[in-house]
């Protein structure tokens, strides 16, 4: 400390000693805090040009009764906006001071006063929280002053929403419990959900559970280097690899990740995950990658195991795009669940979708100008390239096992929905999809499925179990 000021806080020490407490305080403020103000701002400004603290868009404080505290880091800090939270007592006797001094405009401050009696933590917490939505960028929560409960709910949501934590410490007089002036240095406090990857496993969490694999593989990867015992993120950071690759139908890479995921389960012993799900996953993507060794369609379409799977693949991936709300990109898978039943079915008869040959079925032709009449008041003929609708109309038309049992209305609310899909601006028109398309078009998928899980002879609730995703 300068010996400019040294005499001035040993009088200043004296005062408050002897219980001349505002004489002490005016003492301060006309003869002490000028220089403790220039010394104080100096010091955070070479370490914000350094980089060693950030500058910030909003600060909040948690005040107490001590001016001079709240008007150093203001001027020091020199935030875009500032946040107070204290009691009325608060904004009645120090509130003006503090705006005065730090020349703080009133489109640069917000007030939050709290009725201190009984309140707990939660509801500081959840005063806060109330307003964070004001608070973009940079944000410093001060814990120099305050009660302690506002304190401690102000830190409880820095922890949680990331904000930096920040408090002035100071050499300290015992005897009259009061700080050194000329002391004090700004603390920038680690975050605890930082330090030990309590906000990376928040978010990594809620990523992985909204099928958003790709960055929750980011997030555990992180921790993975933070963390004294890594061996539960690089387990989840696997899993998040393993489903990454199945959700954009990568089979290969994605069996590979879950057996080594299964496999560094079994050697840490962890017991976090199902993993009797994840062999039964394991086992689907058996399946699924035989996809791989499969030169033409009509070689899949032999394979009456793997096309199911590869069926209800796609029936659990549109549910995920479903439950993110991307309903145009769920409505394009169930479209090619329609077109693989139906190629499916067609291929039983030796029908390909390419230049079929019909001369097997002798009455088809006339058939076909019928049925297509009543559906659209008009005749047409056989196609050379069948799609999705004309190929149900001909498994309806020669009776295959998927049509069996079903009439002309029932073919109709068939193609329903299906036009709904060809009007949607994803296919050939303007219109959007909703909710309402979707579950139709789902429920035509589903009822396929079991269809199909009946002929084969397959236990449909096991085999959409062994597709489920796990949730952390």
């Amino acid at each position: 400390m300068q010996e400019q000021i040294k005499s001035l806080v040993e009088q200043l020490h004296n005062l408050a000693l002897h219980g001349s407490i505002e004489e002490a305080r005016k003492f301060y403020w006309e003869k002490i805090h000028d220089f403790v103000e220039k010394r104080f701002i100096e010091q955070v400004e070479e370490r914000i040009r350094n980089n060693k603290i950030p500058k910030y868009d909003w600060l909040i404080l948690p005040v107490g009764l001590e001016v001079h505290y709240y008007v150093l880091l203001i001027k020091a800090l020199k935030p875009k906006k500032v946040y107070f939270i204290g009691t009325e007592e608060f904004h009645k006797t120090n509130l003006d001071p503090i705006i005065k001094k730090s020349n703080l405009k009133r489109e640069q401050y917000f007030v939050e006063v709290i009725n201190y009696r009984g309140m707990d933590v939660a509801e500081v917490y959840g005063k806060i929280k109330e307003k964070s939505y004001l608070f973009e960028g940079k944000v410093a929560v001060d814990l120099t002053g305050g009660k302690r409960v506002i304190s401690a709910g102000s830190a409880i949501m820095a922890c949680f929403f990331g904000f930096d934590l920040i408090y002035i410490d100071e050499d300290w007089h015992d005897d009259i419990k009061r700080g050194i002036p000329g002391t004090e240095e700004l603390v920038l406090v680690k975050n605890p959900f930082h330090t030990f990857g309590d906000l990376e496993k928040s978010y990594a969490k809620i990523l992985f559970n909204q099928y958003s694999f790709d960055h929750s593989k980011e997030f555990y990867k992180s921790l993975c280097s933070k963390v004294i015992d890594p061996r539960e993120y690089e387990v989840a950071t696997l899993l998040s690899e393993s489903y990454y690759h199945w959700d954009s139908f990568n089979y290969n890479a994605a069996l590979i990740k879950i057996k080594e995921t299964i496999r560094r389960i079994e050697q840490y012993h962890l017991h976090f995950l199902d993993i009797k799900q994840l062999e039964k996953n394991q086992k689907t993507l058996g399946i699924l990658n035989k996809i791989n060794a499969v030169q033409r369609i009509d070689e899949l379409l032999k394979d009456n195991e793997l096309v199911l799977n590869l069926i209800i693949d796609l029936h659990s991936n549109a549910l995920r795009r479903r439950e993110n709300h991307a309903l145009d990109d769920a409505i394009v898978r169930l479209y090619r669940l329609i077109e693989l039943v139906s190629q499916y079915g067609l291929a039983k008869h030796n029908i390909t979708t390419s230049n079929p040959d019909y001369t097997p079925f002798p009455g088809l032709k006339s058939k076909y100008s019928e049925i297509t009449h009543s559906l659209y008041d008009q005749e047409r003929n056989l196609p050379f390239e069948i799609g999705i609708k004309d190929g149900h109309i001909i498994l309806f038309i020669i009776k295959d096992e998927i049509w069996k049992h079903k009439n002309i209305e029932d073919l109709k609310k068939f193609l329903g929905p299906i036009r709904l899909r060809d009007n949607s601006i994803i296919a050939h028109g303007i219109e959007t999809i909703n909710d309402k398309a979707f579950q139709k078009i789902e429920e035509i998928c589903a009822e396929f499925i079991k269809k199909i899980c009946l002929i084969l002879n397959q236990n449909y609730e096991e085999l959409i179990q062994e597709h489920k995703f796990i949730k952390l």
